[in-house]
């Protein structure tokens, strides 16, 4: 083919080059044109359709944060802090600026010059999804602000979208400054800490304005993964993400080159810092959260409100201790379990191998756990997490062995309880500056084998005036079981419900010196085909004994004698009297045995009326409600005596404040009128019970009680059958506790474990706090009572000069007569009864 040939398609083909350029050209800014146009069509209908139902952003500039329940003591002491969400608010002025431009560096760089989106992040975002189909986030500061008041978690485009007019909308309402502090406030920051100042606190235990750079940069690259780059949870991550938000910072010349370098070399100091209570009170916490969820519901209680209680936190404290220390050593009665675990010998030096093995078994108020690393002769050598190695001789282990012999009890790798005491140094008998001594001998510490008890415990104490709870322990630890059987658990009294029966007795013809018959009787249940032969604890029978007595002793089968001759139907509607339920009770003759189910509070509140002078009082546990601005809800207004108030006996049937919601009154800026408590046993009545239970610690079943050396106190010990129930209540005028030791399974606590020795020692331990530089409440005699000398044998009124007479109240015109013109001078022999008698033929 020649060129002439070639010219003609040469020119043909040239021109039709930037035609079809043209025509792509114009196909491509078409399409994008009609994209661009539906998409702002499709913007625009779906800002329509939904800005109405958008939530207003006029709500954040009163936006009100979600806080805790603080649970404080009755001397301002903090107890607890319920709440998910750890949250301390600040204002934008208190916000460091070096803490807001680690933010802006770690989330939104250019935050002070958008307007709700970056678009430039959004356009970054988009082609890295379309070149790589990475996702890379674009929100701002404003847009998180928007999703975390207003928007849920879930990521579609509809949230997008309404993320991003609430973001408009925001800015458009708000400075740039309100929104960084709603945002700095309300971001969460990990391990339960929401906003910065709260994550400073968690993290460091230190405020917003005491961080240094890499910590505030720490807490600033949180907000994208709080789990995945927390320092606590990953530490390698966690150090990575601090040094990218340092490196921003410098990027955006918020910190030099030479202080990026030197601070990105620096090691990671976060650690979790709680705030532990400063009374140590979990059951009566819970009571308090448990009270506010009846009275506000339970999504409101987290709103900032503050509940001051009655509690002592010295005799809280002291009550712990005491209940802890009672229950140990019942265990150690018992013998020795053997150890709670082992960890194979070759781990034995590895010190971070055995604290992680320890982690595993938790540590109590009394009791910790610890590894037994060597054992000699007459020495083992422990490990604990907090003391490194420890020496216990074998002293800390006679309880557990006879031979006292470590080879016997404990081999390495074993995994013990310990518990600590401390001992005193002896003091120089020679140096007379004792006083000197005291406050400079040093407090050494010894260890001893423990272990942990299958016993529950719980103690209560009220003050009888008002029924206020000083203390309350529900079992032996909160973190073991959360159970509180204090409030919850219904428990058989045994004896100690026997002083109800007797000041029953009293109010009809029994005096304190009216002789009962304590000799065998029978009991045939003809509908049930069987009999029933009851026994006193000690097997043994008294004969004709002192109404006194009986109760001092606690005789079982004079106090069944005093029930069958009063009534059932009468001693139920008598026990209402101290606030009793009567559905709780038997209606039966084992009822003046404690055959009843009562919870211990209920205990401790029947005997407060022995305390008080015969005042039904109820106990409760909250006296103030307040939210965190300071404004008063609710006050306390508990029932108190008054014995000028001239008030009869109530009737049964009379409304008794009886639950805490009760005493609890609305604050309305006016002094609430003084609630009264019902007398609702007489005055004699109660003065003779009380002396009678004086004389129960004196030299009754209580006697041990007698070397806190208190002549005013007084109490009843009680003990069901097999020792399943071990009870001791005791009081004067200004304190009743009650303590109860049991099995939550009902199995026995052990031959011989009465209410003398399994509670008895509890309460006594609490006592010597509780009693410390307290006067000793004197007993008033009612005008209706009278003293007369009285012959020990027979009960009647005596010459004071028989050597076998005693001293005895009575109320007016109950007094005895005389029985004889010679005093007794001899006591009689003791009864030894050879046969039983049916109870109809003994009155």
């Amino acid at each position: 083919m020649t060129e002439l040939e070639l010219e003609p398609n040469t020119h043909k083909i040239t021109p039709q080059k930037p035609r079809r350029k043209f025509r792509i050209w114009l196909f491509l800014f078409t399409t994008f044109f009609i994209m661009a146009s539906l998409v702002t069509i499709a913007g625009f209908a779906m800002y329509l359709i939904y800005e109405a139902d958008l939530p207003s952003v006029d709500e954040l500039a009163s936006n009100k944060y979600n806080d805790t329940l603080d649970v404080y003591a009755a001397d301002g002491k903090i107890m607890a802090k319920f709440g998910d969400k750890r949250r301390i608010p600040r204002t934008f002025e208190q916000f460091p600026k070096q803490l807001m431009n680690a933010f802006i560096a770690a989330e939104d760089e250019n935050f002070w010059t958008h307007g709700g989106v970056d678009y430039k992040a959004v356009l970054r975002a988009g082609i890295k999804w379309v070149t790589t189909g990475k996702k890379s986030g674009a929100s701002t500061i404003t847009m998180q602000v928007a999703r975390n008041f207003f928007l849920t978690p879930e990521r579609t485009l509809l949230r997008k979208a309404r993320e991003i007019i609430l973001s408009f909308r925001i800015e458009q309402t708000f400075s740039k400054e309100k929104i960084m502090e709603l945002y700095l406030n309300k971001i969460f920051l990990g391990k339960r800490s929401y906003g910065v100042a709260a994550a400073a606190a968690v993290y460091y235990g230190k405020n917003l304005e005491e961080l240094n750079l890499p910590q505030l940069a720490m807490i600033a690259g949180l907000p994208k993964a709080p789990s995945s780059f927390n320092p606590i949870n990953n530490p390698k991550r966690a150090k990575l993400r601090r040094n990218y938000v340092l490196r921003r910072m410098n990027e955006l010349d918020f910190i030099s080159d030479k202080l990026y370098k030197h601070y990105k070399k620096s090691k990671l100091t976060a650690k979790i810092h709680r705030k532990e209570p400063q009374t140590n009170a979990p059951y009566v916490a819970e009571m308090v959260r448990l009270d506010m969820i009846k009275l506000f519901g339970e999504s409101n209680i987290y709103n900032g409100y503050k509940v001051y209680t009655t509690v002592n936190s010295k005799l809280q404290n002291a009550a712990n201790v005491a209940v802890q220390n009672g229950l140990i050593n019942h265990s150690k009665r018992h013998g020795f379990k053997g150890a709670i675990g082992s960890i194979d010998k070759q781990f034995l030096n590895d010190n971070d191998k055995l604290i992680d093995e320890l982690s595993h078994y938790t540590d109590y108020l009394q009791i910790k756990p610890a590894v037994v690393i060597e054992v000699k002769k007459n020495v083992a050598i422990l490990f604990s997490e907090d003391e490194s190695r420890i020496k216990i001789d074998k002293k800390a282990i006679r309880w557990a062995s006879r031979s006292s012999k470590f080879l016997k009890i404990l081999k390495p790798g074993d995994i013990v309880y310990i518990s600590k005491h401390k001992k005193k140094n002896k003091k120089n008998k020679k140096n007379k500056k004792n006083k000197k001594n005291k406050k400079n001998s040093k407090e050494e510490h010894y260890y001893n084998l423990a272990q942990l008890p299958n016993a529950e415990a719980s103690f209560v104490a009220l003050d009888p005036n008002d029924g206020k709870i000083l203390a309350l322990v529900g079992g032996f630890d909160f973190q073991k079981n959360k159970f509180n059987r204090t409030t919850q658990a219904l428990r058989q009294p045994g004896s100690s419900f026997k002083p109800f029966l007797y000041s029953a007795a009293l109010n009809k013809k029994y005096t304190a010196a009216t002789i009962i018959n304590d000799a065998p009787v029978m009991f045939d249940f003809k509908a049930m085909k069987d009999t029933w032969k009851p026994k006193n604890y000690s097997g043994k029978f008294n004969g004709p004994t002192r109404f006194r007595e009986a109760l001092t002793k606690s005789m079982n089968v004079i106090s069944i004698r005093i029930l069958n001759d009063i009534g059932i139907n009468y001693m139920m509607e008598y026990a209402k009297k101290f606030g009793f339920d009567k559905k709780s009770l038997e209606r039966n003759l084992s009822l003046s045995l404690g055959n009843a189910s009562i919870k211990p509070i209920e205990l401790a509140r029947g005997f407060a009326t022995f305390a008080n002078g015969g005042y039904k009082i109820t106990p409760y546990f909250i006296t103030k409600i307040t939210k965190n601005n300071g404004e008063i809800l609710y006050v306390s207004n508990p029932p108190r005596p008054c014995p000028t108030c001239n008030i009869d006996i109530i009737q049964q049937d009379k409304k008794i404040p009886d639950k805490q919601n009760d005493v609890l009154q609305k604050y309305n800026n006016k002094k609430l009128k003084p609630a009264i408590a019902p007398r609702t046993i007489k005055s004699d009545n109660v003065f003779i019970m009380r002396t009678i239970l004086l004389d129960v610690v004196r030299r009754g079943t209580a006697v041990r009680a007698s070397s806190l050396k208190r002549p005013d106190l007084a109490g009843k010990t009680g003990t069901t059958n097999d020792q399943v129930d071990a009870w001791f209540t005791g009081f004067n005028s200004d304190i009743v506790a009650s303590v109860w030791v049991g099995r939550d399974n009902n199995k026995s606590l052990g031959h011989g474990e009465t209410g003398g020795r399994a509670a008895l020692p509890i309460w006594m331990e609490f006592m010597r706090t509780a009693l410390k530089g307290t006067k000793i409440s004197r007993l008033k005699k009612p005008s209706n009572v009278v003293s007369v000398t009285i012959d020990k044998e027979t009960g009647m009124a005596s010459h004071p000069d028989g050597s076998y007479t005693m001293k005895e109240y009575f109320r007016v015109g109950r007094a005895p007569k005389y029985a004889t013109s010679k005093p007794n001078t001899v006591a009689p022999k003791r009864y030894r009864p050879k046969v039983e008698a049916k109870i109809e033929d003994l009155w």
